[in-house]
């Protein structure tokens, strides 16, 4: 599988079982999607401008809160990894 995630990351061509193997395995889970995504972003960099990524960052964490089935502060186990995640990377660069 990771020789056919390389080839979709690096614009290669995949022949028409490894499309369909790639499809399935993105289709299997959202932890798959999740992946790809990440190493999307890290060989190819964010599609969005850093300004467009801090936008949605704050709405998602903000949401997030929001939602949360506390009235207090919310415990940074319950908010989703992927906005932290966001934030360190801004942060750092």
């Amino acid at each position: 599988m990771e020789q056919i995630l390389l080839k979709q990351l690096t614009n290669e061509e995949l022949t028409a079982e490894e499309k369909l193997k790639f499809d399935q395995w993105l289709a299997a889970s959202g932890k798959n999607r999740q992946i790809y995504n990440q190493m999307k972003l890290i060989i190819k960099g964010p599609s969005k401008t850093i300004d467009e990524i801090k936008d949605e960052t704050w709405f998602e964490l903000m949401d997030q809160i929001k939602t949360s089935t506390r009235k207090t502060k919310p415990e940074m186990s319950r908010l989703k990894l992927g906005v932290w995640t966001k934030i360190m990377v801004l942060k750092c660069t």
